[in-house]
């Protein structure tokens, strides 16, 4: 038998947790790198952009927060944004969600896990897309399967990723060399330079707004989530300024930049010996897949989302919930189906390059930050129609907030695959308006 509403499981150590276990996972690991490829080795300068786009989830989140107290109905994000401006701007933001924000950030990132798992067993000679395809079917039937061990794992997974990126951090700035940082000396046009950074930092703090898609499951959600928007960005906040300058003052930044993704490995050798680097190679590996699992918790419940709000085809049977698992088993397969996609694209730029130079994880960012920048400007429009109230929350927030997101978009301009990020958006654009017409002739 199934039906179609959800259980209230989660409560606020979750939600947090939820946040702070996307957020601070693959991102951090993998794109140290990239932070001080933009900056031209500047670890200042990578610190800045760091402060710089933490601006945009810390402001954003509490504005999000003020939304989060209007309503509790199904959809996160899409219940935002119906808010703001109406079901078709809604139906944008949970159908870029849908076909591109999550399965294509979950294709990256199982690969990441996938890619860290081989360098722990590196003598085993693994291949790294038939762990991929390992990780990918495990997440999606552990969630399907039983959202309460998904979130148990959540939360241990957010306690076991936090301890390496601390630890080698405090390690790093108590033994490691600030030389790079002293000779540096700082300028507006080094910001402008390296403002690129700010859409590899973007990816590295994504995940924020990943707990709205399963507010009608938090308990007591206008006052859990509200605190969990609030306190979790400023907590990712300081623990990647801790780890990043940590760091490089452990390997330098020409290190890391020679290194790439192994810098991380390479750290843990010099700090712990072969077999503590090992143990920390294994904390990272968690930590992946806790933002892998977090995403996917998210992910299969957007098409449900939409599909009890009868905006897509076949409306009717992505709605439907299964009774034992209290999990929507047809939106999972159809969130199955998109990953599989996403990291088919992936697999083509990593392994054979017919997508020659296309960063697949940092094309859901730009679109992302527009939706949210409407977000931000549609709270203060509420708050001068006095349909908001708090000063703080209702006006200066989101104007911090605006700043943080335009900082994002700033730098996507600035970016070599601008143009990527525009085309894939329009297409977006004209695809979700012919799958919102359809739906709306079945209706």
């Amino acid at each position: 038998m199934e039906r179609k509403t959800m259980k209230k499981q989660f409560g606020l150590p979750t939600a947090i947790s939820m946040i702070v276990g996307i957020v601070i996972g693959s991102g951090i690991f993998f794109k140290t790198d990239d932070i001080l490829m933009d900056t031209n080795g500047s670890v200042l300068y990578g610190a800045i952009a760091l402060v710089l786009g933490a601006i945009g989830i810390i402001f954003g989140g509490l504005t999000l927060s003020k939304l989060s107290e209007k309503s509790e109905k199904t959809g996160g994000l899409i219940t935002y944004c119906e808010l703001a401006f109406g079901k078709r701007f809604a139906f944008v933001a949970g159908f870029y969600q849908m076909g591109i924000y999550y399965p294509a950030l979950l294709g990256v990132i199982l690969y990441v896990a996938a890619n860290y798992t081989c360098m722990l067993f590196e003598d085993a000679q693994l291949n790294v897309w038939i762990i991929t395809i390992i990780y990918f079917i495990g997440t999606f039937t552990v969630n399907y399967l039983s959202a309460k061990m998904a979130s148990y794992f959540q939360n241990l997974a957010t306690i076991i990723k936090i301890l390496p990126l601390v630890i080698i951090g405090f390690l790093g700035i108590r033994y490691g060399s600030f030389h790079s940082m002293q000779n540096e000396s700082f300028h507006i046009t080094g910001i402008i330079a390296s403002s690129s950074a700010i859409v590899s930092v973007a990816f590295s703090y994504d995940g924020w707004t990943v707990a709205p898609a399963v507010a009608h499951e938090i308990k007591n959600a206008k006052r859990n989530l509200s605190l969990a928007l609030a306190i979790s960005p400023v907590i990712i906040m300081v623990i990647y300024l801790i780890y990043f300058i940590g760091m490089s003052s452990i390997l330098g930044p020409q290190q890391i930049l020679a290194l790439g993704d192994s810098h991380v490995q390479v750290a843990s050798e010099r700090l712990f010996g072969l077999q503590g680097s090992k143990l920390v190679l294994l904390a990272i590996i968690i930590s992946v897949l806790g933002t892998v699992n977090g995403l996917t918790l998210a992910a299969i419940r957007v098409p449900y989302a939409l599909a009890i709000r009868k905006e897509l085809p076949f409306s009717h049977e992505l709605a439907k919930i299964n009774q034992k698992t209290n999990i929507p088993g047809r939106s999972t397969l159809l969130t199955v189906l998109l990953t599989a996609f996403w990291m088919f694209a992936h697999f083509l730029t990593t392994q054979i390059h017919a997508l020659h130079q296309i960063d697949i994880s940092s094309i859901p960012i730009f679109m992302m930050y527009v939706i949210y920048l409407i977000l931000f400007i549609s709270v203060i429009g509420k708050y001068k129609q006095k349909q908001l109230h708090g000063r703080f929350r209702g006006l200066v927030c989101p104007i911090f907030a605006i700043v943080g997101a335009l900082l994002v978009i700033s730098g996507a301009l600035y970016s070599p695959m601008f143009k990527i990020y525009l085309i894939v958006s329009l297409l977006f654009l004209i695809i979700s308006g012919i799958i919102y017409n359809v739906a709306k002739k079945q209706r």
